[in-house]
């Protein structure tokens, strides 16, 4: 039951991007070059005829905006008849990092939002996510080490009690990436993450 609780509790971190790792841009993230002002990506079912690849059906079709700098302001989904899903905002600090994501049905309503505090060095310290009515329902905290790598997340409820806390220690290679990762799920053993890198002779 833990285990799935953990599960459940990490997915909202991975869908909000709220990760140590500071990006230059968006667009450059993606190796996407020139001055961008929106991409419209469509993606439909696929088969070879008379030795082509050929498109069928519509799947889906996701419209991004981007402001001056890069960085990716709205993400607007359709579904395969081209009626609007969702649609996401996003707000960033004078640096480039992402401070607020916005969620919206169909219909323009507000349906969750989520705000993010960082460090100086552009790691994501605080991440609180509101409900459609602006309640708090849940709050990530992050502390990292001084080489940016994430040493612990606390998962606190809408009253503000430690519910989660995961600690993560590492082991180096000589250039200091870290090869070795050992997650604690409540100061108890519970997952190691092993990473082999290749480097250029």
């Amino acid at each position: 039951m833990k285990k799935l609780l953990l599960i459940i509790l990490c997915l909202p971190i991975n869908y909000c991007s709220c990760e140590g790792e500071k990006k230059e841009n968006d667009l450059t993230k993606y190796n996407i070059k020139g001055k961008v002002n929106e991409i419209t990506e469509t993606k439909y079912n696929a088969k070879e005829s008379f030795g082509d690849f050929q498109k069928t059906d519509l799947i889906s079709k996701d419209k991004y905006k981007y402001d001056e700098n890069g960085n990716k302001t709205e993400l607007s989904r359709y579904n395969k008849d081209g009626d609007l899903r969702d649609k996401v905002k996003f707000k960033y600090d004078k640096d480039g990092n992402i401070t607020e994501r916005s969620s919206y049905n169909k219909d323009g309503d507000l349906d969750s939002k989520h705000k993010y505090k960082r460090d100086k060095d552009g790691n994501c310290t605080e991440d609180s996510w509101y409900n459609k009515y602006g309640d708090l329902r849940f709050k990530y905290k992050f502390k990292y080490d001084k080489d940016g790598n994430k040493t612990e997340e606390s998962y606190y409820n809408k009253d503000g009690d430690l519910d989660t806390k995961l600690k993560y220690k590492y082991e180096y290679d000589y250039n200091n990436n870290w090869i070795v990762s050992k997650e604690y799920y409540n100061d108890s053993p519970y997952t190691i993450k092993e990473r082999e890198i290749k480097y250029y002779e």
